[in-house]
């Protein structure tokens, strides 16, 4: 990432130059001025450095020899820092509808926004970006549902949302249990996933297009999906409850979801093209989205950093996080306390080998 060095020029030269007379001298407005003191990306506006550099050069301020190299900075990068960038902010929530009581949305994935974007705010987004949410019915607690009309309408909601996109942060939350266009997210990612396709008649685990799978209870709304189901593999028992992911060895290890454990998981994919930003958190149940939402109050900048998978196209990032209560034995030496007597650990997953080029 690339920000302007214009404090070090300006700001604490030894020859003051108010912005009014950098505005009247360059060229700049202020409104481009004050985009240059804040920028941070990769996307630079040159026209604009073009009229700084020559007020730089032809006032001979401090260190104008170093120009135009001088000028700038690169920032290792980190997810927060990348999150800030968008100038769109859209977060995707799945809503239960009630006959005759309204919608109803998880009060833990509201929790996980407003974390999310209270510390956005504290990284240093500068400017409030256009904010948006999009609602997607979910699987109904009644046994009366019909799968296709909730999976066609997520896939419309996602197809709506990627037209004319630049620069923008879609933020989806939950997990398909509560909202089915994340299915359509990371079906995208990943070679030869298609979204709603159950892959539980698979061989064996390695055979999955997706490095995870969550296996569901037997009280879950069970739709077909390319990630989720009841069985790892054809050739396996039946799976217990929880998260799977493939590990540095190609072995598959198991996140259990009961009384003194629970899992999450962070994906994002970056295009470099577009600039723009998917990203998928939520917790196998509310409270481990709850524990999610407390977590990234404190994570470090490179909890989530660097991402699992890079091209010249795009950045993958793809982690678990294992909660673990009092009453559970942890053999993990890299826990982190969030609350309650709860701890976490954050498990980064290989997706190389899986990525849609």
């Amino acid at each position: 990432m690339i920000k302007l060095r214009i404090r070090e020029f300006i700001d604490l030269a030894r020859v003051k130059f108010s912005d009014d007379t950098i505005i009247d001298r360059s060229g700049l407005t202020s409104h481009e001025l004050n985009r240059l003191r804040t920028f941070k990306g990769k996307n630079l506006p040159l026209d604009l450095v073009g009229k700084l550099w020559r007020f730089l050069v032809e006032h001979r301020i401090e260190g104008w020899e170093d120009l135009p190299g001088g000028l700038f900075e690169l920032e290792d990068p980190d997810l927060f820092s990348t999150l800030v960038r968008p100038k769109e902010v859209i977060t995707v929530n799945g809503v239960r509808r009630m006959k005759g009581d309204g919608d109803f949305q998880s009060a833990q994935d509201s929790q996980l926004i407003g974390n999310l974007i209270h510390r956005l705010t504290i990284e240093g987004m500068q400017q409030v970006p256009v904010m948006d949410q999009v609602l997607v019915d979910t699987w109904p607690r009644c046994d009366d549902w019909n799968f296709d009309e909730i999976s066609k309408n997520a896939l419309a909601k996602y197809s709506s949302l990627q037209k004319n996109r630049r620069e923008s942060l879609h933020v989806f939350v939950g997990t398909i249990k509560s909202n089915p266009a994340i299915e359509k997210v990371i079906a995208e990612c990943f070679r030869n996933a298609i979204a709603f396709k159950s892959e539980d008649d698979v061989e064996l685990p390695g055979d999955r297009s997706c490095p995870f799978y969550m296996c569901y209870r037997e009280a879950d709304k069970k739709p077909s999906s390319a990630i989720s189901g009841t069985r790892l593999a054809s050739t396996m028992p039946k799976s217990e409850p929880g998260f799977y992911y493939e590990d540095e060895q190609g072995i598959w290890q198991h996140l259990p979801c009961d009384r003194d454990h629970d899992a999450a998981v962070v994906f994002y994919r970056i295009n470099e093209i577009k600039d723009t930003i998917d990203m998928v958190m939520g917790g196998f149940t509310a409270e481990a989205t709850g524990y999610l939402a407390e977590y990234l109050r404190t994570a470090k900048k490179t909890t989530f950093w660097p991402p699992t998978y890079t091209d010249i196209n795009q950045q993958i990032g793809l982690f678990m996080v294992k909660f673990t209560g009092r009453n559970a034995e942890s053999r993990d030496t890299e826990v982190i306390p969030v609350s309650r007597g709860i701890e976490s650990r954050v498990i980064k997953i290989r997706a190389y080998n899986r990525v849609a080029k």
